[in-house]
């Protein structure tokens, strides 16, 4: 691994990170992420990114199409198998499972862990499925909710901004010209996890693993792009500098205004935001519209 002294004499010597990452022969976004960790304010706030994966539920049924399953016959209702996760800011991946040592006991209360630092969860539709389905095996484990966080979920975000035919990440994936996620094999996947299959664990935990590192280049190409809402508030911690990427390139543009007031409008040269001053400019209007 490149030493951040190494990093840090490059970008003085290229003059910026871009030409720095080309002389290190590393990824651009890599080399953000480095420097970013270095400069962390341990008071600032920390995003985790995360993925999960579920097993299903097993239930008696006395058929196969249109069943309506009953709670009496529900023999297993299912839930978290296993998740991977990692510091936007930082490069290693990690995992839990239900098979690791310890157990799913282990693994919720790592996941209760976790969330309980962070001070924004990136994901995709993590809003309306990872989330839930961490607090749903909170409450299981009788553990409380943990401190709030900012739900950031990229797919949430493109919705609202971008029309596609599909809002999958594979399907983004693809339609971007990247990588696509890991293959399953299907559902044999699944049911070899939970038979034991040792082979099946890996692949498991391989696809679980690439998941959280697609999520985290599109975090930084959306975010890249100011396509990225509902981030903590980056200038509270750095002053002048833009609230969601921290970077301190801030451009005076057009005002931004209200129904009665103007204010400072700026946009980060790094990432596109934009962002506006918390005081308005002098001056309010005297009479506003009735609809």
């Amino acid at each position: 691994m490149i030493a951040d002294s190494e990093i840090l004499a490059a970008i003085d010597h290229a003059g910026s990170q871009r030409k720095a990452a080309a002389m290190l022969n590393i990824n651009s976004r890599t080399l953000e992420r480095r420097v970013a960790r270095m400069n962390r304010d341990p008071d600032g706030p920390r995003v985790l990114v995360l993925d999960i994966e579920t097993r299903p539920m097993l239930a008696y049924t006395w058929g196969m199409f249109q069943q309506n399953i009953g709670p009496a016959q529900v023999v297993d209702w299912g839930g978290l198998l296993c998740f991977a996760y990692k510091w936007a800011d930082e490069d290693e991946i990690g995992f839990h499972a239900e098979w690791q040592r310890g157990g799913k006991e282990r693994m919720v209360l790592a996941a209760w862990r976790l969330l309980n630092e962070a001070d924004a969860v990136v994901g995709w539709n993590s809003a309306r499925f990872d989330a839930r389905h961490f607090n749903a095996e909170f409450q299981r484990a009788g553990l409380s909710r943990p401190t709030p966080y900012r739900n950031v979920d990229l797919m949430r975000a493109q919705k609202r901004d971008a029309f596609m035919m599909s809002n999958k990440l594979e399907s983004r994936r693809l339609w971007l010209g990247e990588e696509g996620k890991a293959e399953t094999g299907g559902f044999a996947l699944w049911r070899g996890c939970m038979d034991g299959d040792r082979e099946s664990r890996r692949l498991m935990e391989e696809y679980n693993r690439r998941d959280v590192e697609i999520t985290q280049e599109e975090f930084d190409r959306m975010r890249a792009g100011g396509w990225v809402r509902n981030l903590p508030n980056l200038s509270i911690h750095g002053g002048h500098v833009c609230p969601s990427c921290g970077g301190d390139r801030l451009k005076a543009h057009k005002p931004y205004r209200t129904e009665v007031r103007r204010y400072a409008l700026w946009v980060c040269l790094d990432c596109g935001a934009a962002s506006r001053a918390t005081k308005c400019e002098p001056g309010s209007a005297p009479l506003k519209a009735v609809t």
